[in-house]
């Protein structure tokens, strides 16, 4: 008789490409979203969506006041803070975002993929990146990003992804999960 070796258990599926299920969601902390944001009228939800052509869960923006989907380019689509966080359990969405304009003082930048979910350790290259910006960083609402906003403008140039960095100073939205860190990584 001849031993059957034990094959290693699968790893469980990739809740983001798998269609059945949302990925996790970092519930949001509103109370702890500065003020000089909260202050803005640029506020919109958001829900997840199934992208089929893609294999791939979406973050889609949807209207502050309603459950059609809003546009990061018609401020009639956005609301004031408290509007959109008093309907956070409606239109089944996941969370709240904020859209950044031209009109605005501020740019966001987006660190992909720099977080362990299961150690909270963040990678040098993200932790020296918060530590240099000295904005306001808080987590991905998967928890596996930072995102990371200050007072900054890109000028004439248009927004842009090199590798697992974004940066957008208008015509885009980042989810808001109010959950800060600091350039340490540590959550506050």
């Amino acid at each position: 008789m001849s031993a059957i070796a034990n094959e290693p258990p699968s790893p469980p599926p990739d809740p983001k490409k798998d269609p059945s299920r949302k990925p996790p969601t970092l519930a949001a902390r509103p109370e702890e979203i500065p003020l000089v944001l909260t202050a803005l009228p640029q506020w919109i939800r958001w829900r997840w969506d199934w992208n089929a052509a893609k294999s791939y869960w979406t973050k889609v923006p949807v209207g502050a006041r309603s459950a059609r989907n809003a546009s990061t380019t018609d401020p009639k689509t956005w609301g004031e803070f408290a509007d959109v966080v008093s309907r956070l359990n409606r239109d089944e969405v996941d969370g709240l975002g904020f859209v950044f304009t031209a009109a605005d003082p501020f740019c966001g930048i987006d660190l992909d993929a720099c977080r362990d979910l299961e150690t909270g350790s963040v990678t040098d290259e993200a932790l020296d990146l918060i530590a240099l910006l000295d904005g306001y960083a808080e987590l991905s609402v998967t928890g596996t990003g930072v995102h990371v906003i200050v007072r900054a403008s890109l000028g004439d140039l248009t927004g842009r992804k090199s590798g697992l960095v974004e940066v957008y100073d208008r015509g885009r939205y980042f989810t808001m999960t109010g959950r800060r860190i600091n350039a340490r990584g540590d959550l506050l």
